[in-house]
């Protein structure tokens, strides 16, 4: 797991930069040797993702962007072996699994608290060109995509070992809160917040109905058209600026996404693949475009766009199976709190959030492998 979760280069230096990217190498060649090896036959899902990464790197080999096939290929069998590795834990052990998943991700999330507190405004390191204040596992926001992931995993664990959400599961959600509180990084706050309150009220019906992921994609796609494609937030300016201290702009994201369509009606199919730094800065004055839907439609067309829906499709068919079940309705807001604040930011190199597709592909295995286990419970009760 570790080698999926990288840390800025400035937390690293350029010798254990290296390092890492060796050891992330190897271990896509042990997963990948020993997944083959294990199954033979790989999954639906696992297919589907596959497809969605290939899609970026043949965008980018048409472009003729022959400088970063390379980057964009280890990206994208890095997401897939961190996939492969997620597929076979819930498989073999799905326990287990989740627990080191939490061991890892918890380490991660203290250390990174750590430093958003005490750094809080100077940051524990100050990009030099665009000025932004950095911590441990990066800029605030995309540390989200990283810290997350541990409250959906610590949630599944919790209800598989006691079936009911532990004392540290809620710790996790109140320490990742605060320091997003503390930060003022509003978007991340209300994810959390969001969570938090399914936790407190999880056994209420209405959860069934907004959970169901026919509703979770459709308010997907109402939100990215609303805000991103008609700017509804400039009707609420007086309490962007006045109650959330935001700008209308988003901190100039409608600029983004603005420059974002406009280039991606020019290649609409295969996009524009992975691109250097610097013509993605003189393009948008950032490395990304900060939404999910352009950011995809950006790297890989509508090619890339139609597979990331088969994607969500396969996730509906296995998330709808049972919407009783605690296990399946947390993966259906895990799921529902990631596209929602990939509206507002999105980044295709933190491995761990795909893990949550191949949740989804296995989560009625593991709600099902629950009641056996509760059944036998009784059984030996009984005895």
């Amino acid at each position: 797991i570790i080698p999926y979760i990288k840390l800025p280069g400035y937390i690293l230096g350029n010798t254990l930069d290296t390092i890492y990217d060796i050891y992330k190498i190897i271990s896509c060649a042990l997963i990948f040797v020993f997944y083959i090896y294990k199954y033979r036959k790989i999954s639906k899902m696992l297919v589907a993702i596959t497809l969605f990464q290939f899609s970026f790197i043949i965008s980018t080999v048409i472009n003729g962007n022959l400088n970063n096939v390379f980057d964009q290929t280890i990206q994208g069998l890095s997401i897939i072996s961190i996939c492969m590795l997620a597929e076979f834990g819930i498989k073999e052990d799905c326990k287990q699994f989740l627990k080191a998943m939490c061991v890892v991700l918890t380490v991660l999330t203290l250390a990174n608290s750590y430093t958003m507190i005490k750094y809080y405004l100077k940051g524990m390191y100050v990009d030099e060109l665009n000025h932004w204040e950095y911590y441990f596992l990066g800029y605030d926001n995309s540390s989200f995509f990283i810290e997350f992931p541990l409250l959906i995993y610590s949630a599944c664990y919790s209800y598989m070992q006691y079936k009911k959400i532990n004392a540290f599961t809620w710790i996790m959600t109140g320490i990742i809160a605060f320091s997003y509180f503390y930060v003022k990084s509003t978007t991340s706050l209300i994810m959390i917040v969001i969570f938090a309150i399914f936790l407190l009220t999880y056994r209420w019906k209405a959860w069934k109905k907004i959970l169901d992921f026919r509703v979770v994609i459709t308010v997907f796609v109402a939100l990215f058209l609303l805000i991103v494609m008609f700017n509804i937030q400039s009707h609420f300016a007086n309490f962007l600026e006045n109650v959330l201290q935001k700008e209308v702009t988003l901190t100039g994201r409608d600029y983004i996404w603005e420059q974002a369509k406009s280039y991606i009606v020019k290649s609409p199919i295969i996009g524009y693949g992975m691109e250097d730094f610097e013509i993605l800065m003189s393009k948008f004055g950032i490395n990304h475009v900060h939404d999910i839907i352009l950011d995809i439609l950006y790297n890989g067309g509508m090619i890339a766009l139609s597979i990331y829906f088969v994607i969500l499709n396969l996730c509906k068919k296995q998330l709808n199976k049972d919407r009783n079940s605690f296990i399946l309705n947390v993966i259906s807001i895990g799921i529902f709190i990631y596209l929602f604040s990939g509206i507002f930011d999105y980044y295709n190199n933190k491995y761990i959030i795909f893990t949550f597709f191949i949740l989804a592909a296995y989560a009625n295995r593991i709600a099902e492998s629950i009641k056996e286990k509760e059944k036998w419970r009784n059984e030996v009760s009984l005895t």
